[in-house]
């Protein structure tokens, strides 16, 4: 009996739409799942033929792309910040300033502008230098930033670990001691 035919009527696909299709039914048989545990991971890529290093390793770089992608949105956000609080600065300032040049100067009575319009127009200069640096970020830069976040985390885990290690260190030997110090006490003092 003859094979039937693809029913898309193709023999091959690329590998992003390998992607696409393989994800959209791995979707639909988890059913709205919480979706698979690790052990179910392994167990369908050694059916695709893949190793649990090499599943061990896609996983390692999803979550670094991951971390990458969350540490690119805060450093983004964190300059969005930067620049909505320096344009709240330059018109609270500036808003102040026409207030005091209005008082001192008299609204309307001088037809030229008052002393605080040079300030403001260089101020705004730097306001929209900044705006661009925000708007049209140069990616290397964002990377850089990211990069740094990532590597001032490792070492505050490092840190961490190294921290819990040497209190788990201290533990032991504090029991060590302790036992030890029990035993000769309930001796008498005598050694072992």
């Amino acid at each position: 009996m003859p094979s039937s035919p693809e029913p898309s009527g193709r023999a091959q696909y690329n590998r992003s739409e390998i992607q696409a299709i393989l994800g959209r039914a791995l979707d639909n048989q988890a059913n709205g799942g919480d979706g698979y545990t690790h052990a179910q991971l392994l167990e369908t890529a050694r059916e695709l033929g893949l190793t649990p290093a090499e599943v061990q390793a896609a996983i390692a770089a999803e979550q670094e792309a991951a971390e990458r992608q969350a540490l690119t949105a805060t450093v983004l956000a964190s300059r969005r910040r930067g620049l909505r609080s320096h344009a709240v600065a330059y018109g609270a300032v500036n808003a102040m300033l026409w207030v005091v040049d209005a008082l001192t100067v008299g609204m309307g009575s001088n037809p030229q502008p008052g002393w605080h319009w040079l300030g403001a127009a260089l101020w705004a200069v730097g306001l929209t230098v900044h705006a661009f640096k925000v708007l049209f970020a140069d990616p290397q830069e964002i990377a850089a930033q990211v990069e740094a976040l990532r590597q001032q985390r490792l070492r505050r885990l490092r840190s961490e670990e190294m921290q819990r290690a040497i209190e788990g260190a201290v533990t032991e030997v504090v029991s060590t001691g302790a036992e030890a110090l029990s035993r000769v006490l309930r001796g008498g003092g005598k050694g072992r």
